[in-house]
């Protein structure tokens, strides 16, 4: 060490220069850091969001298949309605 600086194999950085570096440098790893630490909460927040969409999918899937049911009651409904209907006139 020099009063200066810092010597170091023969080659003299000032302190200001040293400083400078490791102000970069320190920097660099506090971006860094806050970048994997934007990533995680990223993942973390798309993850919940991919299992909300795939229970909001189930729930389609699941009123889907009560609207077939539900169609095909109608659809029963219609034939017994018009098999009374038939019945009615052969009364007459």
């Amino acid at each position: 060490m020099v009063g200066g600086g810092v010597q170091v194999r023969g080659l003299f950085v000032p302190w200001w220069l040293v400083y400078v570096f490791s102000g970069l440098i320190i920097i660099f790893i506090g971006i860094k850091i806050h970048s994997l630490l934007r990533k995680r909460n990223l993942a973390r927040r798309l993850k919940r969001e991919v299992a909300e969409a795939e229970k909001e999918i189930e729930d389609v899937k699941k009123l889907e298949k009560r609207i077939g049911g539900m169609k095909v009651l109608e659809e029963e409904v219609r034939k017994e309605a018009e098999r009374l209907a038939e019945r009615l006139k052969g009364k007459e």
